[in-house]
């Protein structure tokens, strides 16, 4: 191949790349207020199920919203997620919750452990096992325990 049509299918491609980036950008901006908007929807339902739940509690919630998803609907997973970690950290202390849950940290515990649960969830689900991964090893939870 030549230079020049090396050059070229590079230029092409830093040309595509910042075409994605700026529409990208564009549809963030346009969009920000209703994310922000369900961002902290998500964290005030969350906070307000944990007062009455406990960690069990709001992962079968969490669960059960999730197998009700559409599919592919990325907002509404996400905002799922942020419920369910604002539910964990206002919730009750439930002994054996945490058991076996290693820390992020650990990768290739994490896998394993996360290839475990996940025989047993749905995809949409399996969004829930890092925050019950990051909450265990929170201090917030070492404070209820």
């Amino acid at each position: 191949m030549s230079k020049a049509r090396t050059l070229l299918l590079v230029l092409a491609a830093v040309a595509v790349l910042a075409c994605l980036i700026l529409w990208s950008w564009l549809v963030l901006r346009r969009n920000e207020r209703l994310l922000l908007e369900t961002t902290r929807r998500a964290e005030r339902l969350g906070r307000a199920e944990g007062i009455s739940f406990d960690e069990d509690q709001c992962f079968e919630a969490a669960l059960e919203r999730s197998h009700r998803l559409p599919a592919r609907a990325f907002d509404d997973l996400l905002a799922n997620r942020l419920r369910f970690e604002e539910c964990l950290k206002a919730s009750r202390f439930v002994p054996g919750f945490c058991d076996g849950v290693p820390p992020l940290e650990d990768p290739r515990a994490t896998a394993d452990w996360q290839m475990d649960r996940s025989l047993h969830l749905s995809p949409p689900g399996r969004w829930l096992l890092v925050p019950v991964q990051r909450y265990c090893h929170s201090p917030e939870r070492r404070k209820k325990g």
